[in-house]
């Protein structure tokens, strides 16, 4: 057999019937599979004991591993008290088995809770942050402001990595561009609608200065703690303007190799997490990013 599988792995399977079948499916995923073999047949036999075992299903691998039936076997995890990420990472592990055995997925995907990531804004919201930075009076208020919004919810910028850009960095050629500096180094596309914001911070300033206004809690954690104008009390958040530039991008279909580079994130499923807010997203898609765990040196995930 080609694939090493841990010899607890089917631990609790006594049908020698179920024992075959499961191995024969470890062996069949093999070659497609970017997860350890002996994770894959740990999910198939928790699927098997379950389904066929408990349920009576029949031992058919058409059955057991159709979309009606993973679906179920997903709430039965759930309901043990099972994080969301676990369950998720089991349906992972079944659906790669279910497409090397050539088993139709379903076209959207189960609802499971998401990992918990900032929430993005509605278009509503954002059309109210611009009208919010355009009429800050002050003049670093309104520079911080559209910074904030050039470069986070344009570029999807992290935190710590504001205070790091100069104008140098900005490249407004066939469309507007960022070089990022940090643990995550990279060039980055802006959304058009921000890119105005961005280019009107930057028109008065030196190649040499900083987009974003230094001095004043600019770090990871006093970033929130901003004080922008008068109305500061309705300044966007950070964290969920990068959650609104990933969502617009899923939106728009952006390539997955893209987006995973020009956000600085080298696994495909940390990306996955925010399809939680697209309702039509589906299987193929989510598949598309879990497939995508290629971590680099020297890139966050």
């Amino acid at each position: 057999m080609a694939a090493w599988i841990d010899a607890h792995a089917f631990d609790g399977i006594r049908d020698a019937a179920s024992v075959e079948l499961l191995r024969n499916l470890v062996v069949a995923t093999e070659p497609l599979n970017v997860y350890s073999a002996t994770r894959v047949a740990v999910a198939a036999a928790g699927l098997v004991e379950w389904a066929h075992l408990s349920e009576g299903l029949p031992l058919r691998s058409g059955v057991l591993l159709s979309s009606q039936v993973t679906s179920m076997y997903v709430d039965h995890l759930l309901r043990t008290g099972l994080s969301a990420g676990t369950v998720r990472n089991y349906r992972g592990y079944l659906q790669r088995v279910a497409e090397a055995v050539g088993v139709i997925p379903a076209e959207r995907l189960q609802s499971i809770p998401g990992k918990a990531v900032p929430a993005p804004y509605s278009d509503l919201e954002e059309e109210r942050f611009g009208l919010w930075a355009r009429t800050i009076p002050t003049e670093v208020g309104s520079a911080r402001a559209m910074a904030l919004l050039g470069l986070v919810a344009g570029a999807g910028l992290r935190n710590e990595e504001l205070p790091l850009v100069q104008v140098r960095d900005v490249i407004d050629e066939a469309g507007m561009w960022v070089r990022v500096h940090g643990a995550a180094d990279r060039l980055t596309r802006v959304r058009a609608v921000w890119a105005p914001y961005l280019r009107r911070r930057i028109q008065d300033l030196g190649r040499d200065e900083f987009v974003f206004p230094q001095g004043g809690p600019v770090g990871p954690k006093g970033i929130h703690d901003w004080r922008i104008g008068a109305n500061s009390s309705n300044r966007p958040v950070p964290n969920r303007l990068r959650s609104t530039w990933i969502v617009a991008h899923l939106h728009a279909d952006t390539k997955p190799e893209s987006l995973l580079a020009w956000a600085g994130i080298t696994r495909g499923e940390t990306v996955a997490n925010y399809l939680q807010f697209l309702p039509d997203a589906t299987e193929g898609l989510r598949r598309t990013y879990m497939h995508l765990n290629r971590p680099r040196k020297g890139v966050r995930a």
